[in-house]
C-alpha cells in the first residue's frame, strides 16, 4: 500500500459519511440578545508585534449577517491626564484612538455575526486575523513603531 492510498477493504479506514443536517438544536435568540445592530460601533484590535485598531460602523442587519463600514479614527487626546510622563520617550509608539466618520469611498461589506450555543452573540471575524466586538465608547488602545 502506497502513500495516499486508500484500501475500501481496510476496516479502519472506514469512511464517515456526512449529511446536510445538523444533529444540534438549532439556536434561538430573545431580542435583548441581539446587540450588533445598525448604528453600533464594533472595533477590531489586531497584530503581532504591534496593536492596530479598525472601527466599523454597522449599517444593516439581516439575520445573522451585518452589513459594515470602515471608519476614520483620531488619536485621543485626554484633557485631564492622570499624571505626566517620566520620560519623552515613555508613551512613544503608543496612544489611543477614537472613532469618527464613515470613510468616504470605502464599500461595505457582509460579515456573519458569531452566535454561542446559547444564543449569545460573541463578535465579529473581520478577517483571518481579527475579530470585531462591540465599542464600549472608551478609547481603544495601540502601540506601534513609527
Amino acid at each position: 500500500m502506497g502513500i495516499g492510498h486508500f484500501d475500501v477493504d481496510d476496516k479502519r479506514r472506514k469512511p464517515v459519511r456526512r449529511t446536510a443536517k445538523s444533529s444540534r438544536p438549532a439556536v434561538h435568540q430573545s431580542s435583548d440578545q441581539v446587540i450588533y445592530i445598525p448604528g453600533e460601533i464594533i472595533y477590531n484590535s489586531w497584530g503581532y508585534d504591534q496593536t492596530n485598531i479598525d472601527f466599523y460602523k454597522i449599517l444593516e442587519r439581516k439575520g445573522n449577517y451585518i452589513t459594515i463600514v470602515e471608519m476614520n479614527q483620531e488619536e485621543y487626546k485626554n484633557p485631564n491626564p492622570p499624571r505626566e510622563p517620566r520620560s519623552p520617550n515613555e508613551l512613544w509608539g503608543q496612544g489611543q484612538v477614537v472613532p469618527t466618520t464613515v470613510k468616504s469611498g470605502d464599500k461595505p461589506f457582509r460579515r456573519m455575526v458569531r452566535i454561542d450555543r446559547d444564543g449569545k452573540e460573541l463578535g465579529v471575524q473581520i478577517a483571518s486575523y481579527g475579530w470585531a466586538k462591540l465599542w464600549d465608547g472608551k478609547p481603544a488602545h495601540y502601540t506601534s513603531y513609527a
